[in-house]
């Protein structure tokens, strides 16, 4: 984990704050010096001018914009319902840690037509992840058939979900091949990494446009 330094005056050089809030600064204009109150008064003028690069409003920036600390509240819990629903729905369907699922290449490298993979589900890939774009169209979307959240919450997930830096991951299922390879995009890999909506076991989805198939739970 990284930790930021003790910011350093630019004035007094003592630790623990900037020029903008330094009590020496305060002190001389206390004390009647008409410089330290214009710088004082400069600083004021200053910070009710700044503008915030995230919500666009005046007197603040990002780091203290409480638009962006509520928008990261309903961000967060916008993706913990995705996440919380997505592992029930692969729970129902069976898709748990040591099944076994048939791959169908990709790929036709030999004669004989598809040709298909047996793999095991060996990890659940779910910390950080954000809702792919099938769950968005269906539940986020305005106009999507299970709409839920309304528009000013999509809004929010949408405005503080473009901020740089996200920690965001894909729902995915880590498979095994059981006999060392046949996975990938070419097939000769031995292991695999599924996004959830590649199973399309969701209602809305077809399962036959799945490539993974479940045989054993």
């Amino acid at each position: 984990m990284a930790y930021r330094s003790s910011p350093r005056c630019g004035f007094c050089y003592g630790r623990g704050h900037a020029r903008n809030h330094c009590p020496e600064i305060k002190k001389r204009a206390e004390n009647g010096s008409a410089y330290y109150q214009a710088v004082i008064d400069e600083q004021k003028k200053a910070v009710q001018n700044r503008k915030c690069s995230y919500c666009n409003g005046t007197g603040h920036n990002k780091r203290s914009c409480s638009v962006k600390s509520k928008d990261k509240i309903i961000y967060e819990q916008i993706c913990s319902d995705y996440r919380n629903q997505t592992e029930q729905i692969i729970r129902e369907k069976g898709f748990t840690v040591g099944s076994l699922v048939t791959v169908e290449w990709r790929s036709q490298p030999h004669a004989g037509g598809k040709n298909k993979t047996l793999a095991m589900i060996t990890e659940i890939l779910s910390e950080n992840a954000v809702p792919d774009w099938s769950w968005r169209n269906r539940i986020l979307h305005p106009y999507g058939e299970e709409s839920r959240y309304g528009d000013e919450k999509v809004n929010s997930f949408r405005l503080y979900g473009n901020e740089p830096n996200q920690l965001a991951s894909t729902f995915a299922l880590k498979l095994k091949s059981v006999s060392g390879t046949g996975l990938g995009y070419w097939g000769g890999e031995d292991s695999e990494l599924v996004n959830v909506e590649d199973l399309y076991i969701r209602g809305w989805e077809n399962p036959d446009n799945s490539r993974y198939k479940l045989i054993s739970s």
